[in-house]
């Protein structure tokens, strides 16, 4: 039972970031959490996903906001030229995302500070 309490404790912080947050959108987080620095392309391929849903998944999740004006900045994550080919964008979290994944791990009572890579969360 203490499980499922910390799952809900979990979906009740995630809803508090934004009250219409998807899951395939909180699986693109925790997997960007789990695989920093990573780009769009690998994500895409990581998750299954189109580049173009990659794209928008990182505008949305972003500081920024979707391009189209569709969809709201939620500040989590970042896309940064890669410093060897700078045709490449790689993403990571943002400070608040990083701060969302520690709250989440703390209450859960999981850990992706290990530097453990896990294959396949999306």
């Amino acid at each position: 039972m203490r499980n499922l309490e910390s799952f809900v404790k979990a979906m009740q912080l995630l809803k508090h970031v934004h009250p219409q947050l998807r899951v395939g959108q909180v699986e693109f987080l925790l997997t960007v959490a789990l695989n920093p620095n990573r780009s769009q392309s690998e994500l895409a391929v990581e998750c299954g996903y189109t580049l173009a849903a990659v794209s928008r998944l990182v505008d949305t999740m972003g500081e920024t906001g979707r391009r189209d004006g569709k969809g709201g900045a939620l500040g989590l994550l970042q896309a940064k030229p890669d410093p060897k080919d700078d045709r490449y964008l790689l993403v990571t979290l943002t400070p608040k995302g990083k701060n969302l994944i520690k709250l989440l791990e703390e209450l859960t009572g999981g850990s992706t500070s290990s530097g453990t890579k896990v294959e396949g969360v999306c």
